[in-house]
């Protein structure tokens, strides 16, 4: 019986082993499960996390392209404008080498008061030659007399 008793206090012991062992098993378990926990809380962190990069990368490219568009668009209309000023430019050079039909008129006016004023100054001189010649008749007959 003895032997029953040492084998019976063997497996209470072993028992007793197996049970303190399972109590470390089920605290650890439970740390891990904390870890574990924890982990799975910073893992959907970071998807919150990259899901904001992500976006911000989609509004940093869309804004991107608005940039180049807008600039694409300004240099189109400075270049329109280069373009347009450059054709006024070779109009008025055009027209500055060009006879001017207003020009042509004036021209042609200017020169019909210049032979007009020819004339008169012509007409001036002989009237003011025969106004002196009668005043120096007139003179020459007074003291002839």
């Amino acid at each position: 019986m003895e032997h029953i008793v040492t084998k019976v206090e063997k497996q209470e012991l072993e028992i007793h082993y197996i049970k303190k062992t399972l109590d470390e098993l089920v605290e650890q378990n439970k740390i891990q499960n904390e870890q574990l926990s924890k982990i799975s809380d910073s893992i959907s962190k970071q998807e919150v996390i990259l899901e904001k990069v992500s976006n911000l990368d989609d509004k940093y490219t869309e804004a991107i392209k608005r940039v180049h568009y807008r600039i694409d668009e300004q240099l189109r209309l400075c270049e329109e404008r280069i373009a347009d000023n450059k054709t006024k430019i070779e109009k008025i050079l055009n027209q500055k080498n060009a006879v001017c039909p207003k020009h042509d008129v004036l021209e042609k006016d200017i020169e019909i008061l210049r032979k007009q004023q020819e004339k008169h100054a012509k007409i001036f001189w002989w009237v003011s030659t025969a106004i002196i010649g009668l005043v120096i008749t007139a003179v020459v007959n007074s003291v002839l007399k």
